[in-house]
């Protein structure tokens, strides 16, 4: 039997929180180990995309969905401005934050069995937020961030993004954002 599965996220706010040394601070930032802060960091620019409407955008939408039901794939596009963290700044961790909102029982799914693994990928080349679709979504790398479980409830999801971070802010690889 083949699981099929919804995530809606209602966005909130998605937070970028990035741990490491070198970082620049804004406003007084939490300290963690010695020599190392966290910067938290908005979003800029968000969207979601839906192979069911490959030639919809849905970049206005107060919400964020990603997951799949029915065979229906959608992801989630997110970008945040890196300028407050000074290139080549070790990162020890980063997080991409979402307030979760699942309903599979709505959607006809028994949540009971069924769990959604959310993967994070760097995005390689740059999108609009009100006009990415599915059909002309840029590619994306998969760095080896580990996958993220999404199970049914309301809650903030933290996603490892630390992979990507690092290539963004360490190597210095150019910012187009995340794909979820």
């Amino acid at each position: 039997m083949k699981r099929q599965l919804l995530v809606v996220f209602l966005f909130v706010i998605a937070l970028l929180s990035v741990t490491g040394s070198g970082l620049a601070r804004e406003g007084a930032p939490a300290r963690t180990e010695a020599g190392a802060s966290t910067t938290t960091l908005y979003a800029t620019a968000d969207a979601w995309v839906d192979a069911a409407a490959p030639d919809t955008n849905y970049g206005t939408y107060d919400q964020l969905s990603a997951g799949q039901i029915n065979h229906r794939y959608r992801n989630i596009l997110v970008l945040f401005d890196l300028s407050s963290v000074p290139r080549g700044s070790h990162i020890d961790a980063a997080y991409l934050e979402l307030y979760e909102i699942v309903n599979l029982q709505a959607a006809g799914i028994d949540a009971r069995d069924d769990v959604l693994n959310l993967h994070a990928s760097r995005l390689d080349a740059d999108w609009s937020e009100t006009r990415v679709t599915w059909n002309n979504q840029p590619a994306a790398t998969a760095l080896g961030d580990p996958p993220t479980n999404v199970y049914e409830g309301e809650l903030w999801k933290r996603i490892d993004v630390t992979r990507i971070m690092r290539s963004l802010i360490s190597n210095g690889d150019r910012n187009f954002g995340i794909l979820v």
